[in-house]
């Protein structure tokens, strides 16, 4: 089975650490904002403006973010 290691000299990569461990959460945001958004279009938006809209996906990525910086 094919194996990979990342390596990274800390404390000065700490940031970069930390990104590459928590990019999980970045992509589950990613994709649960795609879904949403898909939704909407599907089935009808329920948001009441654009900037409801511009709010959410903010919302949604400042939070997984939050796990990186």
């Amino acid at each position: 089975m094919p194996r990979a290691t990342i390596e990274f000299n800390l404390p000065e990569e700490q940031e970069e650490f930390k990104m590459v461990s928590n990019i999980g959460h970045l992509s589950s945001s990613i994709c649960a904002v795609d879904n949403r958004m898909r939704s909407e279009l599907k089935h009808g938006l329920t948001f009441e403006s654009p900037e409801e809209v511009c709010e959410y996906v903010r919302s949604e990525l400042c939070e997984a973010l939050s796990y990186i910086y």
